[in-house]
């Protein structure tokens, strides 16, 4: 999986996002379903989707051996 680390424009996310997760040491893979921004709340789609299930399912494999 290629990961990129960048600032992310609200538009390109609302306009170009297909799922969107965290990652973290508690939560593990975290979906997003929506993001608030500018007084407005904006839906995500595919919450949670194909790519954080995935990654979930290995992530877990790996702690659990």
């Amino acid at each position: 999986m290629t990961v990129e680390e960048r600032d992310l424009p609200i538009q390109e996310l609302l306009d170009d996002a297909e799922e969107f997760f965290v990652c973290g040491t508690a939560v593990v893979v975290g979906p997003i379903g929506s993001v608030h921004h500018a007084g407005k709340t904006h839906r995500l789609p595919k919450c949670p989707g194909p790519v954080a299930l995935d990654l979930r399912a290995r992530l877990t494999a790996i702690q659990e051996g």
